[in-house]
């Protein structure tokens, strides 16, 4: 689904919204871009906890309205029930991910193979079949895949050539 198509979902009934999919599929910018046009608040994964479900799931049934960006938590977003939920699964090329990782020498693959019980592969091809395969139809909350490439419609991109020095969680140029 293109961004232009999410927003007209009425995102607003939900009061939480988890953007997950592989690491470097543009969830952290997705995140911001929704919490900005919702007016919710942007929670990282690292302030509820890379891996901590008990902090994800005490943020999913907090008061506030928020989205929270969480590649993390893809291999088990299945499992989340926690009410006035919607996940939005992040798509991008398996190869443009492996270009962003290589960029910025992201080494956590191994970890991350390790939540399919795998030791190899493409971790992106990897957690994209899991999604197809299996959890999509295990989903037990509302959930939207979401094309990274219709980003770039939205005010607050930031073309490719611009992002070539960018750290691996900046989404803005500073």
């Amino acid at each position: 689904m293109k961004y232009s198509e999410l927003i007209q979902q009425d995102l607003d009934k939900f009061k939480h919204i988890l953007v997950t999919g592989p690491q470097r599929s543009g969830t952290t910018i997705a995140a911001h871009i929704l919490a900005h046009d919702l007016k919710y608040e942007y929670i990282d994964e690292r302030r509820v906890g890379v891996r901590s479900y008990t902090k994800l799931f005490q943020e999913l049934t907090s008061d506030r309205n928020s989205v929270v960006q969480g590649p993390c938590f893809a291999s088990d977003c299945h499992w989340i029930d926690a009410p006035d939920t919607a996940v939005v699964f992040m798509i991008r090329n398996c190869d443009e991910i492996v270009a962003s990782e290589q960029r910025i020498n992201w080494l956590e693959a191994p970890k991350e193979l390790a939540n399919y019980f795998r030791w190899d592969g493409v971790i992106s091809q990897v957690r994209y079949d899991a999604w197809h395969k299996f959890q999509k139809d295990m989903m037990r909350v509302p959930f939207f895949e979401l094309e990274y490439d219709s980003l770039a419609e939205h005010p607050l991109w930031v073309e490719k050539e611009k992002r070539k020095k960018f750290s691996s969680r900046q989404w803005e140029i500073e």
